[in-house]
C-alpha cells in the first residue's frame, strides 16, 4: 500500500525522436519554398506582361505591314499606268508634249529617274525591271517588309516570354507541393515517415528552385 504523503513520481522523459530537428528543418524548407514561390509568382506575372506586350506589338507591326503593302501595290499600279500613258504618247506622232507633260507633271521624281534609266538602258523593257542600276525605289514595299520583320521578331519575343512565364508557373506548382509535404511532416507522429516527407519536400524545393534559376537565365 502506497504512502499518501509520498511525493508524486517524476514525469516520464520526453521521447527522443528528433522531432525538434524536423521542426527546424521544416521551418527552413517551408520558409525557402514560400519565398521562392512568391518570387516565381512575381517573375511569372512580369513574363506574362512581356508576352502580352510582344504579341500586341506584333499585331500592330503586322497591321502596319498590311497598310504599307497596300500602299505599295497602289503606287505600283499608278506608276505602271503613268508609264503606259507616257510610252504611248511618246511613240505617237504629235503627242510629244503630252508625253513630256506626263513625265514632268504627273510622275514623281522616283518614277522620272526610273524612266530616264529605262530610256538609257538597252536591256530594260520597263522602268520596273529588276536590273542592276535601276533607280526605281518601292519605299512603301520596303517599309512593309521592315514592319513584317518587326512583327515576326515581336511575336518571337512574346512567345519566348510566354515560355518563361510557364516555367515560373510550373515552379510555383512544384513549390506548392513542397509546402504541402513540409507542412504534413510536422504533423506526423512517426519520425521515420516525417523524415521521408521532409525528403520529398527537399527534392521538390530543389526542383522548383532549379526551374526558377533556369527561367531567370532564359
Amino acid at each position: 500500500m502506497s504512502d499518501p504523503l509520498a511525493p508524486p513520481p517524476p514525469p516520464p522523459p520526453a521521447p527522443s525522436g528528433g522531432t525538434s530537428a524536423i521542426d527546424i528543418i521544416a521551418g527552413i524548407i517551408l520558409g525557402l519554398a514560400a519565398t521562392i514561390a512568391a518570387f516565381a509568382a512575381y517573375q511569372g506575372a512580369l513574363a506574362d506582361g512581356n508576352s502580352l506586350e510582344g504579341y500586341t506589338q506584333s499585331t500592330q507591326h503586322l497591321s502596319d505591314a498590311n497598310f504599307f503593302y497596300n500602299a505599295s501595290s497602289q503606287q505600283f499600279v499608278r506608276d505602271q499606268q503613268l508609264f503606259t500613258a507616257f510610252a504611248t504618247a511618246a511613240n505617237t506622232p504629235g503627242q510629244e508634249q503630252v508625253a513630256e507633260y506626263i513625265r514632268t507633271a504627273l510622275m514623281d521624281e522616283n518614277l522620272q529617274d526610273a524612266v530616264d534609266w529605262w530610256a538609257a538602258t538597252e536591256d530594260a523593257v520597263t522602268p520596273f525591271d529588276d536590273l542592276e542600276g535601276n533607280p526605281y525605289v518601292d519605299a512603301a514595299g520596303a517599309e512593309a517588309d521592315a514592319q513584317q520583320t518587326a512583327a515576326e521578331e515581336a511575336f518571337a519575343e512574346g512567345a519566348e516570354a510566354n515560355e518563361v512565364g510557364d516555367r515560373f508557373e510550373l515552379a510555383g506548382v512544384i513549390l506548392a507541393i513542397t509546402l504541402f509535404f513540409g507542412g504534413i511532416a510536422t504533423l506526423i507522429g512517426s519520425p521515420k515517415i516525417a523524415w521521408v516527407l521532409m525528403g520529398v519536400a527537399a527534392v521538390t524545393l530543389l526542383s522548383g528552385a532549379g526551374l526558377v534559376v533556369s527561367a531567370m537565365g532564359a
